[in-house]
């Protein structure tokens, strides 16, 4: 079928020589001297590279016959100007097994004795991979890149799915000198647009016609909408950020109909209740609810009812081993027990048709994970879902969620990841699906006892124990099991703590709702002539550093709502009497909905006690507050800094 295409001039593109920081000719290959020498971004010294020319061109095309298909070119210039930027010379585009990648052109600039060398990219180097069964990648990487580079690529991708529009980025981690994004696209298409992030871009739009040979619609508008922006500081992607894009600056489209009068109607536009109906036609529902012979070694015969369903989960996945998928919509179940493995979703599913043939009422939950962005209204999709996950209710009444696949689950312990406001549930009765706030789980709390004694050659010796609980337990499990031994979580314990571990026992019940650890410690004392200092605070899961960075573009993402308690005893010979002990405080975060508090005092028989514990009751500390919060987070690790000062007397 012959396709004609648009001709996008890059005379669209041009705009006054004044907006650009860096003044560039956007059209290819018009690599100025001064870009490829200089040795800064003025906007942004520290920046590590800069988009000097950032171009994606979207176009859903048309024939004469109303065929439609989707084209899209990608042009970037990216100036490197440090180490740590050298990774973006290494690309990779994924498409899917409709589409086409083409047109590839990769050139290195570097300046060399006074002039401009050019490195091409050869057509040997660009690699074609399959990624699974419709999902296709190419990859390739700039050659003789170094600092100071300028690497310049572009690419094609066409393909018939031309209603699956690209978000178009205007914002990246990197600053962008000069960024334009277009949509062409026919008149009897209706878009629905959304705006992201906090930067308002130029937005034109104009059309012009274009003829056809048929009879239907022999003449149609061609739209074209463009949205440009110069000088775009960058977002990068801060610590405890769970998802920096969802801040960017970008603009998605969607398309919402087809009208062509008097021949096609055609609403694309889609609601909660739409997407549902689209749910219930996969195989969610049926092997949630499967029934079989093949189940029967998965059920409990346990009175109690949490109890039951851990035998149930463990039983499961005693048999079929998580694959490190994480899935939304299961498989054949009956296969994945066969077979031994399946993903989260199979895994997921094979524990709600055991647990509901045992009577209980065991529905999916759908949910967009954290890492993604927020769930947005505007986004109403199947694939606006990225995990399922079950809701359990029990004989009983009570309601549990599970995510039965991770071994550092429980009940209402899930990853902090899926800690959403908005997950949806679908019964298997056929009632409504409805939403469910997902963060009634995101609680979690750290409990430390140190029983301490002073020794007569003046060293400290005693045990440590902490018990995680809920959601601080999942972290727990999960860093233990990443690092594969007690012996390496005990150094990870004491690094950079004021202790040596002389023995070590991790403890945590498999799939029990707690899991910590129990050690027994020697503590170096500072003598300074008849004076001795001693750090109470032997294990402090907070650092200054954890906020290094003197402002912020994001939000500070929490993984969940968390306490913290640390209880600490001393026990000191005759011949010692008290001198100084950690300052008393009691304080509160201004802007988010955190406390911490601290207390130390003398007991009659001599045994010194401290009791400090924090509470973070915020999921989110908004950019805005984040001065706020390295204040409160600097107060709050000073208290760990607090020295018990005895004197000999």
């Amino acid at each position: 079928m012959k396709r004609i295409y648009l001709i996008l001039s890059l005379l669209a593109l041009v705009v006054p020589a004044s907006a650009q920081s860096v003044k560039v000719n956007p059209k290819a290959g018009a690599i100025s001297e001064e870009e490829v020498s200089m040795s800064s971004y003025p906007l942004d010294t520290a920046a590590a590279a800069v988009y000097l020319v950032d171009i994606q061109e979207i176009a859903i095309r048309t024939d004469d016959v109303l065929n439609l298909d989707m084209h899209t070119r990608t042009y970037q210039r990216i100036k490197v100007l440090k180490d740590g930027a050298k990774s973006l010379a290494d690309f990779k585009v994924v498409y899917s097994k409709d589409a086409n990648v083409g047109s590839v052109r990769v050139t290195t600039y570097n300046w060399e004795n006074g002039k401009v060398v050019k490195s091409k990219l050869e057509r040997k180097y660009i690699f074609r991979d399959k990624v699974s069964e419709n999902v296709f990648s190419v990859t390739f990487t700039a050659p003789e890149v170094r600092v100071g580079s300028v690497v310049e690529v572009s690419f094609e991708v066409t393909g018939k799915s031309w209603w699956d529009i690209p978000r178009m980025e205007l914002q990246r981690t990197y600053p962008v000198n000069w960024v334009s994004a277009s949509l062409d696209y026919p008149d009897f298409i209706r878009m629905n647009r959304m705006s992201h992030g906090y930067l308002a871009p130029a937005y034109t739009s104009d059309e012009s016609p274009r003829s056809l040979r048929n009879n239907v619609l022999p003449t149609v508008n061609m739209m074209r909408e463009t949205y440009r922006l110069t000088d775009v500081p960058s977002i990068p992607n801060e610590v405890s950020s769970m998802c920096p894009e969802q801040y960017r600056c970008s603009v998605s489209h969607e398309v919402s109909g087809v009208t062509i009068p008097g021949f096609v109607y055609k609403d694309y536009s889609r609601k909660w209740p739409d997407v549902d109906e689209e749910i219930r036609k996969t195989d969610l529902l049926s092997q949630c609810s499967a029934r079989g012979k093949f189940l029967e070694p998965f059920i409990s015969k346990a009175d109690d009812e949490r109890q039951a369903i851990a035998e149930v989960r463990c039983a499961v996945l005693d048999a079929v081993k998580w694959d490190e998928y994480t899935t939304m919509i299961p498989g054949n179940i009956r296969d994945a027990v066969k077979k031994g493995s399946g993903s989260s979703a199979s895994i997921n599913a094979i524990v709600a048709s055991v647990l509901n043939g045992m009577g209980y009422t065991v529905s999916p939950v759908l949910l967009r994970r954290r890492g993604k962005g927020i769930l947005a209204n505007f986004y109403v999709r199947t694939d606006a879902f990225t995990n399922m996950i079950l809701k359990i209710e029990t004989p009983s009444g009570a309601v549990h969620y599970l995510d039965a696949a991770p071994d550092a689950g429980y009940l209402d312990v899930l990853k902090p990841d899926y800690l959403v406001e908005e997950a949806r549930v679908y019964p298997l009765n056929g009632a409504a699906a409805y939403w469910e706030n997902l963060t009634v789980c995101a609680r979690g709390s750290s409990n430390f006892v140190v029983n301490a004694t002073l020794r007569e050659d003046a060293r400290v010796t005693g045990t440590i124990g902490m018990s995680a609980m809920g959601e601080a337990s999942f972290l727990v499990r999960q860093t233990r099991e990443s690092l594969g031994s007690d012996e390496k979580y005990s150094e990870m314990v004491e690094k950079g703590e004021a202790f040596e571990a002389v023995s070590f026992e991790y403890s945590a019940e498999r799939y029990a709702p707690s899991a910590g650890f129990n050690l027994e410690f020697e503590q170096e004392v500072v003598e300074a002539g008849e004076y001795l200092y001693i750090k109470p605070f032997l294990v402090t899961q907070y650092r200054k550093s954890d906020f290094p960075a003197g402002e912020r573009h994001t939000p500070v993402d929490f993984p969940f709502m968390e306490s913290m308690n640390y209880i600490y005893s001393l026990t000191i010979p005759e011949g010692y009497e008290v001198e100084q002990l950690p300052q008393q405080v009691r304080f509160r975060a201004t802007g988010f909905n955190a406390m911490a508090s601290c207390r130390c005092v003398v007991s009659p028989e001599g045994v010194i006690g401290l009791q400090f514990s924090f509470r973070n009751s915020s999921l989110r500390a908004m950019a805005s507050e984040y001065e706020n919060l390295r204040a409160f987070w600097e107060q709050l690790c000073n208290i760990f800094e607090g020295t018990i000062v005895l004197k000999k007397k």
